[in-house]
Protein backbone atom coordinates (compact mmCIF):
# COMPACT_ATOMS: atom_id res chain seq x y z
CA UNK A 1 0.00 0.00 0.00
CA UNK A 2 2.92 2.21 0.45
CA UNK A 3 4.13 1.77 -2.56
CA UNK A 4 0.91 2.30 -4.39
CA UNK A 5 0.97 5.69 -2.25
CA UNK A 6 4.13 7.02 -3.01
CA UNK A 7 3.49 5.68 -7.20
CA UNK A 8 0.53 7.92 -6.81
CA UNK A 9 2.35 10.79 -6.15
CA UNK A 10 3.50 10.77 -9.99
CA UNK A 11 0.97 7.99 -11.52
CA UNK A 12 -1.65 9.84 -9.87
CA UNK A 13 -5.42 7.97 -9.15
CA UNK A 14 -5.60 4.94 -11.73
CA UNK A 15 -2.10 3.17 -9.27
CA UNK A 16 -4.43 4.13 -5.68
CA UNK A 17 -8.01 2.76 -7.56
CA UNK A 18 -6.30 -0.59 -8.55
CA UNK A 19 -5.12 -1.22 -4.97
CA UNK A 20 -7.78 -0.24 -2.82
CA UNK A 21 -10.33 -3.32 -3.59
CA UNK A 22 -7.29 -5.20 -1.52
CA UNK A 23 -6.40 -2.45 1.30
CA UNK A 24 -7.36 -3.53 4.95
CA UNK A 25 -9.80 -1.39 6.89
CA UNK A 26 -6.70 1.10 8.04
CA UNK A 27 -5.46 1.44 4.16
CA UNK A 28 -8.35 2.26 3.07
CA UNK A 29 -9.09 5.32 5.11
CA UNK A 30 -5.34 6.14 4.01
CA UNK A 31 -5.80 5.03 0.02
CA UNK A 32 -8.89 7.25 0.21
CA UNK A 33 -7.96 10.34 1.73
CA UNK A 34 -4.79 10.71 -1.27
CA UNK A 35 -7.61 10.10 -3.82
CA UNK A 36 -8.81 13.00 -2.36
CA UNK A 37 -6.18 14.88 -2.33
CA UNK A 38 -5.54 14.04 -5.80
CA UNK A 39 -8.62 15.80 -6.63
CA UNK A 40 -11.45 12.74 -6.64
CA UNK A 41 -14.15 14.26 -6.00
CA UNK A 42 -15.82 10.35 -5.10
CA UNK A 43 -13.78 10.17 -1.92
CA UNK A 44 -13.59 11.85 1.24
CA UNK A 45 -10.78 13.99 3.02
CA UNK A 46 -9.28 12.92 5.90
CA UNK A 47 -11.28 12.52 9.16
CA UNK A 48 -9.45 13.72 12.25
CA UNK A 49 -11.34 11.28 14.19
CA UNK A 50 -10.96 7.99 12.27
CA UNK A 51 -6.66 8.98 12.37
CA UNK A 52 -7.09 9.34 15.66
CA UNK A 53 -8.89 5.76 15.72
CA UNK A 54 -5.71 4.50 13.45
CA UNK A 55 -3.12 5.75 16.06
CA UNK A 56 -4.56 4.76 19.05
CA UNK A 57 -5.14 0.92 17.54
CA UNK A 58 -1.29 1.27 16.42
CA UNK A 59 -2.19 1.46 12.70
CA UNK A 60 0.67 4.08 12.82
CA UNK A 61 1.48 4.26 8.43
CA UNK A 62 -1.84 4.29 7.30
CA UNK A 63 -2.28 6.79 10.39
CA UNK A 64 0.99 8.83 8.92
CA UNK A 65 -0.30 9.13 5.64
CA UNK A 66 -4.13 10.52 6.79
CA UNK A 67 -2.08 12.94 8.73
CA UNK A 68 0.16 13.28 5.99
CA UNK A 69 -2.93 14.47 3.57
CA UNK A 70 -4.60 16.75 6.41
CA UNK A 71 -1.60 18.97 7.12
CA UNK A 72 -1.07 19.68 3.75
CA UNK A 73 -4.92 20.36 3.25
CA UNK A 74 -4.15 22.57 6.19
CA UNK A 75 -1.08 24.54 4.84
CA UNK A 76 -2.38 25.36 1.08
CA UNK A 77 -6.19 26.08 3.31
CA UNK A 78 -4.03 28.47 5.76
CA UNK A 79 -6.28 27.20 8.52
CA UNK A 80 -3.44 27.01 11.31
CA UNK A 81 -5.81 25.60 14.41
CA UNK A 82 -6.45 22.56 12.17
CA UNK A 83 -2.56 22.31 11.21
CA UNK A 84 -2.23 22.73 15.11
CA UNK A 85 -4.12 19.60 15.70
CA UNK A 86 -3.16 17.43 13.15
CA UNK A 87 0.48 18.33 13.87
CA UNK A 88 -0.57 17.11 17.33
CA UNK A 89 -1.66 14.14 16.27
CA UNK A 90 1.41 13.40 14.11
CA UNK A 91 3.48 13.23 17.67
CA UNK A 92 2.08 10.90 19.11
CA UNK A 93 3.13 8.51 16.36
CA UNK A 94 6.49 6.41 16.87
CA UNK A 95 9.27 8.15 16.09
CA UNK A 96 10.41 7.87 12.16
CA UNK A 97 13.11 9.38 9.72
CA UNK A 98 10.23 10.62 8.17
CA UNK A 99 8.59 11.19 11.15
CA UNK A 100 10.81 13.79 12.15
CA UNK A 101 11.60 15.59 8.65
CA UNK A 102 7.45 16.36 8.68
CA UNK A 103 6.82 17.09 12.50
CA UNK A 104 9.62 19.69 11.71
CA UNK A 105 8.48 21.00 8.51
CA UNK A 106 5.00 21.57 10.33
CA UNK A 107 6.73 23.39 13.03
CA UNK A 108 8.08 25.62 10.26
CA UNK A 109 5.06 26.68 8.73
CA UNK A 110 3.90 27.34 11.90
CA UNK A 111 6.19 29.49 13.06
CA UNK A 112 6.58 31.15 9.77
CA UNK A 113 3.00 32.55 10.04
CA UNK A 114 3.40 33.38 13.62
CA UNK A 115 5.91 36.23 11.46
CA UNK A 116 9.11 34.33 12.79
CA UNK A 117 11.65 33.18 10.27
CA UNK A 118 12.42 29.54 11.31
CA UNK A 119 16.34 28.92 11.46
CA UNK A 120 17.44 25.75 10.22
CA UNK A 121 14.90 25.27 6.74
CA UNK A 122 18.31 24.47 4.56
CA UNK A 123 19.69 21.79 6.72
CA UNK A 124 15.68 20.57 6.73
CA UNK A 125 15.43 20.59 3.23
CA UNK A 126 18.92 18.35 3.17
CA UNK A 127 17.53 16.28 5.65
CA UNK A 128 14.35 16.19 3.41
CA UNK A 129 16.33 15.05 0.62
CA UNK A 130 18.66 12.18 2.15
CA UNK A 131 15.63 10.36 3.70
CA UNK A 132 14.27 10.48 -0.30
CA UNK A 133 11.35 12.66 0.33
CA UNK A 134 11.32 14.24 -3.33
CA UNK A 135 7.91 16.46 -2.13
CA UNK A 136 9.09 17.23 1.24
CA UNK A 137 12.33 18.92 -0.67
CA UNK A 138 9.88 21.08 -2.52
CA UNK A 139 7.28 22.23 -0.19
CA UNK A 140 10.30 22.88 2.30
CA UNK A 141 11.77 25.28 -0.63
CA UNK A 142 8.30 26.70 -1.19
CA UNK A 143 8.18 27.31 2.73
CA UNK A 144 11.56 29.44 2.63
CA UNK A 145 10.65 31.22 -0.52
CA UNK A 146 7.43 32.96 1.28
CA UNK A 147 9.63 33.29 4.35
CA UNK A 148 12.10 35.31 2.24
CA UNK A 149 9.77 37.45 0.74
CA UNK A 150 7.99 37.83 4.19
CA UNK A 151 11.30 39.18 5.60
CA UNK A 152 12.22 41.23 2.86
CA UNK A 153 14.34 39.28 0.67
CA UNK A 154 12.52 39.24 -2.65
CA UNK A 155 15.59 38.19 -4.55
CA UNK A 156 15.92 34.77 -2.56
CA UNK A 157 12.04 34.15 -2.18
CA UNK A 158 12.28 34.14 -6.30
CA UNK A 159 15.49 31.72 -6.83
CA UNK A 160 13.83 29.16 -4.33
CA UNK A 161 10.46 29.72 -5.68
CA UNK A 162 11.80 29.09 -9.16
CA UNK A 163 13.74 25.95 -7.95
CA UNK A 164 11.44 24.54 -5.98
CA UNK A 165 8.86 25.09 -9.29
CA UNK A 166 11.82 23.33 -11.18
CA UNK A 167 12.00 20.65 -9.36
CA UNK A 168 8.75 19.33 -8.62
CA UNK A 169 8.15 19.43 -12.61
CA UNK A 170 11.34 17.47 -13.18
CA UNK A 171 10.27 14.93 -10.62
CA UNK A 172 6.51 14.89 -12.08
CA UNK A 173 4.85 15.82 -8.90
CA UNK A 174 2.00 17.49 -9.10
CA UNK A 175 0.93 18.21 -5.56
CA UNK A 176 4.28 19.41 -4.40
CA UNK A 177 4.40 21.79 -8.37
CA UNK A 178 0.69 23.30 -7.61
CA UNK A 179 1.99 24.69 -4.31
CA UNK A 180 5.07 25.79 -5.40
CA UNK A 181 3.65 27.93 -8.28
CA UNK A 182 1.10 29.51 -6.21
CA UNK A 183 4.22 30.52 -4.05
CA UNK A 184 5.94 32.17 -7.46
CA UNK A 185 2.78 33.61 -8.43
CA UNK A 186 2.53 35.27 -4.94
CA UNK A 187 6.53 36.06 -5.48
CA UNK A 188 5.67 37.25 -8.64
CA UNK A 189 2.98 39.95 -7.66
CA UNK A 190 4.80 41.15 -4.66
CA UNK A 191 7.80 42.25 -6.94
CA UNK A 192 5.30 44.38 -9.33
CA UNK A 193 4.23 41.73 -11.90
CA UNK A 194 1.35 40.96 -11.21
CA UNK A 195 0.06 39.65 -15.00
CA UNK A 196 3.14 36.94 -14.41
CA UNK A 197 0.92 35.87 -11.18
CA UNK A 198 -2.33 35.93 -12.73
CA UNK A 199 -0.78 34.10 -15.61
CA UNK A 200 0.46 31.11 -13.32
CA UNK A 201 -2.63 30.99 -11.32
CA UNK A 202 -5.02 30.59 -13.77
CA UNK A 203 -3.16 27.67 -15.45
CA UNK A 204 -2.98 26.27 -11.97
CA UNK A 205 -6.64 26.54 -11.40
CA UNK A 206 -7.25 24.27 -14.53
CA UNK A 207 -5.47 21.62 -13.02
CA UNK A 208 -5.42 22.03 -8.72
CA UNK A 209 -7.54 19.65 -6.64
CA UNK A 210 -10.64 22.40 -4.89
CA UNK A 211 -8.44 22.58 -2.16
CA UNK A 212 -6.00 24.85 -3.46
CA UNK A 213 -8.97 26.81 -4.88
CA UNK A 214 -9.02 29.30 -1.92
CA UNK A 215 -5.44 30.28 -2.52
CA UNK A 216 -5.75 30.46 -6.13
CA UNK A 217 -8.76 32.59 -6.04
CA UNK A 218 -7.48 35.16 -3.85
CA UNK A 219 -3.70 35.50 -5.67
CA UNK A 220 -6.51 36.45 -8.56
CA UNK A 221 -8.22 38.99 -6.69
CA UNK A 222 -4.87 40.58 -5.29
CA UNK A 223 -3.35 40.20 -9.21
CA UNK A 224 -6.24 42.32 -10.65
CA UNK A 225 -7.76 39.01 -12.03
CA UNK A 226 -11.10 39.37 -10.55
CA UNK A 227 -13.36 37.67 -13.41
CA UNK A 228 -11.10 34.61 -13.21
CA UNK A 229 -11.23 34.49 -9.59
CA UNK A 230 -15.02 34.43 -9.22
CA UNK A 231 -14.94 31.46 -12.50
CA UNK A 232 -12.76 29.77 -9.79
CA UNK A 233 -14.87 30.20 -6.63
CA UNK A 234 -18.09 29.59 -8.79
CA UNK A 235 -16.56 26.17 -10.09
CA UNK A 236 -15.21 25.07 -6.93
CA UNK A 237 -19.12 26.09 -5.63
CA UNK A 238 -21.02 23.92 -7.96
CA UNK A 239 -18.63 20.49 -7.07
CA UNK A 240 -16.49 20.94 -3.98
CA UNK A 241 -18.59 23.48 -1.74
CA UNK A 242 -16.76 22.25 1.28
CA UNK A 243 -13.60 23.62 -0.22
CA UNK A 244 -14.31 27.34 0.35
CA UNK A 245 -14.87 26.77 3.79
CA UNK A 246 -11.30 26.96 4.47
CA UNK A 247 -10.20 30.81 6.04
CA UNK A 248 -8.02 31.44 2.89
CA UNK A 249 -11.20 30.75 0.40
CA UNK A 250 -13.34 32.52 2.96
CA UNK A 251 -10.67 35.85 2.62
CA UNK A 252 -10.81 35.37 -1.35
CA UNK A 253 -14.88 35.72 -1.47
CA UNK A 254 -14.85 38.56 0.68
CA UNK A 255 -12.14 40.47 -1.59
CA UNK A 256 -14.23 39.88 -4.11
CA UNK A 257 -17.27 40.93 -2.72
CA UNK A 258 -15.37 43.66 -1.55
CA UNK A 259 -14.30 44.72 -5.31
CA UNK A 260 -17.66 43.84 -6.56
CA UNK A 261 -19.31 46.54 -3.92
CA UNK A 262 -16.64 49.36 -4.37
CA UNK A 263 -17.64 49.18 -7.81
CA UNK A 264 -21.58 49.31 -7.35
CA UNK A 265 -21.20 52.22 -4.83
CA UNK A 266 -22.17 50.36 -1.59
CA UNK A 267 -19.66 51.96 0.80
CA UNK A 268 -21.54 49.79 4.19
CA UNK A 269 -20.84 46.66 2.10
CA UNK A 270 -17.46 47.39 0.80
CA UNK A 271 -16.35 48.14 4.57
CA UNK A 272 -18.26 44.60 5.91
CA UNK A 273 -16.74 42.83 3.20
CA UNK A 274 -13.26 44.25 3.76
CA UNK A 275 -13.36 43.66 7.28
CA UNK A 276 -14.08 39.82 6.65
CA UNK A 277 -10.97 39.42 4.21
CA UNK A 278 -9.23 41.33 7.25
CA UNK A 279 -10.04 39.07 9.80
CA UNK A 280 -10.11 35.56 7.97
CA UNK A 281 -6.54 35.50 8.25
CA UNK A 282 -5.30 37.17 11.21
CA UNK A 283 -3.74 33.95 12.54
CA UNK A 284 -1.04 34.19 9.99
CA UNK A 285 1.06 37.32 10.06
CA UNK A 286 2.71 36.43 6.62
CA UNK A 287 -1.52 37.25 5.33
CA UNK A 288 -1.69 40.12 7.82
CA UNK A 289 1.30 41.47 6.91
CA UNK A 290 0.12 41.52 3.37
CA UNK A 291 -3.75 42.58 3.89
CA UNK A 292 -2.68 45.62 6.09
CA UNK A 293 -0.35 47.03 3.35
CA UNK A 294 -3.76 47.12 1.26
CA UNK A 295 -5.23 50.33 0.25
CA UNK A 296 -8.59 50.43 3.32
CA UNK A 297 -11.66 49.83 2.15
CA UNK A 298 -13.21 52.70 0.52
CA UNK A 299 -10.11 53.94 -0.01
CA UNK A 300 -10.32 55.52 -4.30
CA UNK A 301 -7.21 53.49 -5.61
CA UNK A 302 -9.61 50.37 -4.48
CA UNK A 303 -13.08 52.11 -5.97
CA UNK A 304 -11.61 53.22 -9.26
CA UNK A 305 -10.73 50.00 -11.31
CA UNK A 306 -11.75 46.88 -9.24
CA UNK A 307 -11.83 44.43 -12.35
CA UNK A 308 -8.52 45.24 -13.32
CA UNK A 309 -6.10 47.08 -10.59
CA UNK A 310 -3.81 45.06 -8.77
CA UNK A 311 -3.59 45.44 -5.18
CA UNK A 312 0.35 45.12 -4.35
CA UNK A 313 1.54 43.62 -1.30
Amino acid sequence: MERAIAESRTDGLPRLRAVEPHASAAWAHALEAHRWQLGDTTARGPVFEDAQRLVEEGADRPAAEMIEVATRRAIVAVDLRDLERWSQLHAQLPDTPRGRVWGAACEAWASAHEGNRPSGLDTLEKDASRIGAAELVVEIAALRSLVALHHGDPDEATTLARRASRMARVESMPLPEYLANIVLARVRRAIGAPHLAARIVSALARVAPAAHAGWLARELVLAGAMHRATEVVGTVRASSPDALQTPIAVAAQALLAMLSSAESGDGDAMRSAGQRAHTALTGSRIFRHEAEAHPPPGHPTVARDPRTRPLRA
